[in-house]
């Protein structure tokens, strides 16, 4: 490992790899991240990733403008789809005072902005003098997928077919497998994926393949079985949920099948569990 650079770069969140991203693109080469867990760990992974185009300050408004038309173009430098959605937002004055405030905002896409003064029909009660101003395009993006991108390395985005819907709300109360008396629950298919469903009867088994989101994904070795009295082993020797990519392998039987949704068990996925794949059993012997 280097003990020297022109430039260190802490912490692997949007904001780091934005920073070193952009010092490669200016072709600075004597420069270094450093992570202390793994990349977007941090609040990266859960924030909400809003590029609203529309603020009170021109100078931010400029940077916002230039994170749209980046993550815009991200794909075709690196590769790697960012998730960005092009959408848009409703903004209400309920008095004069805030009517001002949003006709002297700056947006950088003025001719897609717009405000309507006076009644603007919005309910009663709601506004008094006040007002409505419609930005668009909005836009969104997934920081995760953004930092991916920027990151230009070969990683693969998972799209959820699915979710669980059980009576297990915490992973603490779920048994570590289905047959150690996991209740029956529902797996709910997104409406997208109606036909990938046909063919599937009640009565079948399936194997579900599902992201468990609340693994610890930077743990590498565990007590099998969470029993400290057996030796530590890597992830990849045991079922723990806790691994680099925690991926969930669940066998179980097709009890009813009602439109999108499947009731099947036992199950000891979590509710909200994302489910991203659904395969027959082939053989009986075996659980793939």
């Amino acid at each position: 490992m280097k003990t020297h650079a022109r430039v260190v770069v802490i912490g692997g969140g949007v904001v780091g790899v934005s920073t070193l991203y952009h010092l490669a693109l200016k072709g600075w080469t004597d420069a270094v991240l450093l992570e202390r867990a793994e990349l977007t760990a941090g609040s990266t992974w859960h924030a909400a990733g809003l590029l609203p185009l529309f603020n009170m300050s021109y100078t931010v408004g400029q940077l916002h403008k230039y994170s749209v038309d980046l993550y815009k173009r991200l794909p075709a430098e690196t590769g790697q789809d960012v998730s960005f959605h092009v959408t848009g937002n409703l903004r209400l004055a309920t008095c004069r005072d805030g009517m001002d405030d949003l006709q002297g905002g700056h947006c950088p896409n003025d001719d897609a902005s717009r405000s309507v003064a006076g009644d603007a029909q919005i309910g009663p009660g709601d506004c008094n003098n006040g007002g409505r101003s419609w930005q668009a395009p909005e836009n969104h993006r997934m920081p995760v997928e953004g930092v991916i991108g920027m990151k230009e390395a070969k990683e693969y985005l998972l799209t959820p077919v699915g979710h669980v819907r059980s009576l297990l709300k915490k992973r603490k109360n779920a048994p570590r497998q289905g047959y150690l008396g996991a209740p029956d629950a529902c797996v709910e298919i997104a409406a997208e994926f109606k036909k990938c469903v046909e063919g599937i009867a009640s009565g079948d088994e399936i194997v579900l393949i599902t992201w468990l989101h609340e693994a610890r994904r930077s743990v590498k070795k565990v007590h099998p079985g969470a029993d400290e009295k057996n030796p530590l082993m890597g992830v990849f020797a045991t079922r723990s949920p806790d691994r680099p990519n925690p991926v969930g392998l669940h066998r179980v039987k097709v009890l009813q099948i009602e439109g999108l949704r499947l009731k099947v068990g036992p199950l000891e996925a979590i509710d909200g569990t994302p489910v991203v794949d659904i395969k027959p059993v082939l053989e009986k012997k075996c659980d793939s």
